[in-house]
């Protein structure tokens, strides 16, 4: 089983050269909410009106090994 480590979302953003308003980190927060973190992810950032028409997000999830998956999408 693949456990997050905080800092983990910054890493990848500052690895790949993005410039995002936003990188949250939800280990830090809610602990370990597996296959939950990318729509708890948006809920939060809609709650907190941190997207505005026609921002493009970046989800990606990681898991252990070569297990990963990212897709993008316009709010």
């Amino acid at each position: 089983m693949s456990e997050p480590v905080p800092g983990f979302s910054r890493n990848i953003a500052d690895s790949v050269g993005l410039k995002c308003r936003l990188v949250d980190d939800l280990y830090e927060t809610y602990g370990n909410v597996l296959s939950s973190a990318l729509p708890l992810g948006y809920h939060l950032a809609l709650e907190k009106q941190l997207l505005s028409e026609n921002d493009t997000l970046l989800f990606i999830g990681a898991g252990s090994g070569l297990t990963f998956a990212c897709s993008l999408y316009k709010a």
